[in-house]
């Protein structure tokens, strides 16, 4: 009960926080209508080919990438993404014609825009699903040792079933002990 008593406290502090930023900084707020919650997240990605593949909960979705590069109206650069995840602002502002540059710190979002990447290089659509049969056969395959764990980073933590995890480590594996 007093758990439950805090939490609601807490929660109208930030309440009132936010009531009080809002009324401090009215002037210079601007409510953009078309900035939904689907398009500043990753499902707006769900009706777009080559961003669906893999859902990425912490993304948002190429649309708004464009949408921003539009509305900016960025003709030529380069994109910085800090952030880069899966790859969502490189590849969107790539098909724009705007050269980009991504960091990211999981391993996960930096094979994703590999995968990506090589897919997007791959001469025939036979080609590449022959070549994923083949690496999915691999990962399957490969075991990892009994001792082995995912490599989580506090942030990983839960971010994907059981399932999804035994099939990182076999991946894992494979890459580990080569072709």
């Amino acid at each position: 009960m007093a758990a439950k008593l805090r939490q609601e406290v807490s929660l109208a502090r930030i309440e009132q926080g936010n009531r009080h930023l809002e009324e401090r900084y009215a002037e210079k707020l601007e409510v953009n209508p078309l900035l939904t919650r689907a398009l500043v997240s990753f499902q707006a990605n769900k009706d777009q080919q080559g961003y669906r593949w893999f859902r990425f909960k912490e993304g948002f979705a190429a649309p708004l990438v464009r949408y921003l590069i539009d509305t900016l109206e960025v003709t030529s650069g380069r994109v910085l993404d800090p952030f880069a995840g899966v790859g969502t602002t490189l590849f969107a502002a790539s098909e724009l014609g705007l050269a980009s540059l991504g960091i990211e710190v999981l391993p996960v979002g930096c094979e994703i825009v590999e995968a990506r990447k090589a897919a997007l290089l791959t001469e025939g659509k036979e080609d590449l699903a022959a070549r994923l049969r083949g690496l999915w056969e691999q990962w399957v395959e490969c075991k990892p040792p009994a001792e082995f764990s995912f490599p989580h980073l506090r942030i990983t933590r839960g971010a994907f079933p059981p399932q999804t995890e035994e099939e990182l480590c076999s991946f894992l594996t494979a890459i580990r002990n080569g072709p």
